[in-house]
């Protein structure tokens, strides 16, 4: 079994770039430019435990599997303003 617990995020002000973009070069009231909205830098923090029988189990999900794990993580989600609008990020 592998299990993967967040232990934190927190949104990163650092990181945020071009805040007032989609206002700024908006076409209209009702014609935004969505591709320039400015994404919402969040750092996640998590664990990755591994749970076997067996030492040999843990050593395959080790060598097999946790070697392509990075430190980025990638979340698709409907837009929270606007209706009809998938975020990947």
């Amino acid at each position: 079994m592998i299990v993967i617990t967040r232990t934190g995020y927190a949104r990163n002000g650092e990181r945020l770039n071009n805040l007032n973009n989609e206002v700024k070069y908006e076409l209209g009231p009702k014609n935004r430019l969505y591709h320039l909205m400015a994404p919402v830098p969040v750092d996640i923090n998590y664990e990755v435990s591994v749970i076997a029988k067996y030492q040999a189990d843990i050593d395959k999900i080790a060598s097999n599997f946790m070697v392509f794990f990075n430190s980025d993580l990638y979340v698709s989600c409907q837009h929270p303003k606007y209706e009809g609008i998938k975020m990947n990020n």
